[in-house]
């Protein structure tokens, strides 16, 4: 029986399946995010040992800032474990090939993108830009908002605001301007990301005014979300946050009330028909 290894390389975190060649799921497991992933070579190396692996997908995050050191690093490791064939796309690239035609999605976790299917099968980004000119909505945009909130505060001279005592708790440091900025450009993006997720799901959008909210939930939304019957949701932050995804809902659901809002908890099963595209 061909069996097909599908891993979802996110940057905090990495789910990976094997399926038969028929699409099902037989096994999966979890492991660490991209950049630490190829420093667990034992824990992968067990996970392909249970089954006799074939082929590979992996839906990478970031895949086109990727250092080429990485993908041969992947690549090698493969090949020690006798996996020949290995195809190498973008998470988006999953997300995508779980839509159905006419549909929109949006994913927000460590990064946020908007993925649009048309009926002819075409499929089309929108953002996914990364956390420097992007990423709305996603766990490194909300680190941003309440870690400028938190600098203000200290500024103002307040130190005892619980804004400013989450960041100091989280940072172990002393609630200062200069330990602050310190720890807050020293720690990895995904930790900051992990960070802003804790912050929204601490204070909500209690320190923001609405308006800026909806600005946000806005430039994720397709221009014209009447084009579309679906809206499908996926990311760890969405779907684990209720305030944000009724507030997206809300905002969606303004615009086209005849939408139907959807959750996608996996990309493993999208991941495998990615596999079965390509090889199409």
């Amino acid at each position: 029986m061909s069996l097909v290894a599908v891993l979802d390389i996110g940057k905090s975190k990495t789910s990976a399946g094997i399926f038969t060649s028929s699409g099902e799921l037989i096994f999966q497991s979890g492991f660490t995010g991209r950049d630490l992933l190829l420093e667990k070579r034992t824990e992968l190396s067990e996970f392909f040992s249970r089954f006799p692996v074939s082929s590979l997908i992996a839906g990478v995050a970031g895949i086109s800032r990727l250092t080429d050191s990485w993908r041969n690093e992947f690549r090698l490791f493969c090949e020690k474990e006798t996996i020949r064939d290995v195809v190498l796309v973008s998470d988006a690239d999953f997300f995508s090939s779980s839509l159905p035609p006419g549909s929109a999605g949006i994913s927000i976790g460590t990064g946020s993108v908007t993925v649009l299917t048309g009926l002819d099968g075409s499929k089309n980004l929108l953002g996914g830009w990364g956390y420097l000119f992007g990423d709305e909505l996603s766990g490194f945009w909300w680190f941003a908002q309440f870690f400028r909130k938190s600098l203000k505060l200290v500024e103002q001279d307040k130190p005892d605001d619980p804004v400013v005592l989450f960041f100091s708790r989280e940072f172990n440091c002393k609630p200062d301007r200069r330990s602050f900025l310190k720890a807050g450009y020293s720690l990895p993006v995904e930790e900051l990301a992990a960070i802003g997720s804790a912050a929204l799901s601490e204070f909500g959008f209690s320190c923001f005014p609405d308006p800026d909210i909806k600005k946000a939930i806005l430039s994720l939304l397709p221009p014209d979300l009447t084009l579309y019957h679906a809206l499908y949701l996926q990311g760890g932050l969405i779907l684990s946050n209720d305030r944000l995804k009724a507030e997206l809902i809300s905002v969606a659901k303004n615009i086209n009330p005849e939408l139907a809002v959807r959750e996608i908890q996996s990309l493993l099963p999208g991941g495998f028909s990615c596999w079965k595209e390509k090889q199409s």
